[in-house]
């Protein structure tokens, strides 16, 4: 995999509302990627690098291929679809809650969803990454290495619970980060 080029991708993910089909500009990634924090440059690097795991969860893994980006992008997203459970219906909610973080719950994160359940696994590899980088739980102050959300998703409340929707982009992009940089998934 390109991690270099998907940990450009990850980054500029968290800054634009969630679209299942975006192909990622890759000059805007690295336009955003240079004005980013390195502690916001290795954790996206770190997220890169657990796209195997996460698919390895799954029972797939990802190869080179030569079809097109869009067709790419179809076949990894068909596969994810399916596995995760997610239909048009679910994108809906993605994207409502997006803009509009009233409608958190539709979200529950018990597991009833394999995309719930990757998305929470997401969130400890979060949390541990962090913490074994110093960072500790508290009101956010990135320059004291502070951050609200280092804590397990059930102790969330549903004020703060929006903030999960990248443990969520995190997931739903694998297809996208793949395509982008020329690998289909497989079994």
């Amino acid at each position: 995999m390109e991690i270099d080029t998907i940990s450009q991708m990850i980054n500029y993910a968290y800054s634009i509302e969630f679209d299942e089909y975006n192909m990622f500009d890759k000059d805007l990634c690295t336009e955003k990627w240079e004005q980013t924090s390195l502690e916001d440059q290795k954790s996206s690097t770190s997220q890169a690098m657990h796209i195997k795991n996460k698919l390895s969860w799954l029972g797939f893994k990802c190869e080179h291929s030569m079809v097109s980006t869009k067709e790419l992008l179809k076949i990894n997203r068909d596969i994810i679809d399916r596995v995760l459970g997610i239909n048009k219906d679910y994108y809906k909610k993605v994207k409502i809650l997006s803009k509009d973080k009233s409608e958190w719950g539709f979200f529950d994160f018990k597991g009833k969803l394999p995309i719930e359940e990757l998305a929470r696994i997401e969130h400890n590899r979060w949390n541990v990454y962090h913490q074994l980088n110093g960072w500790i739980y508290g009101e956010k102050d990135k320059v004291n290495k502070v951050h609200n959300c280092l804590k397990p998703l059930k102790e969330f409340e549903d004020t703060i619970k929006p903030t999960i929707l990248y443990d969520l982009y995190t997931i739903l992009y694998i297809p996208n980060y793949l395509a982008g940089t020329g690998f289909i998934i497989t079994k």
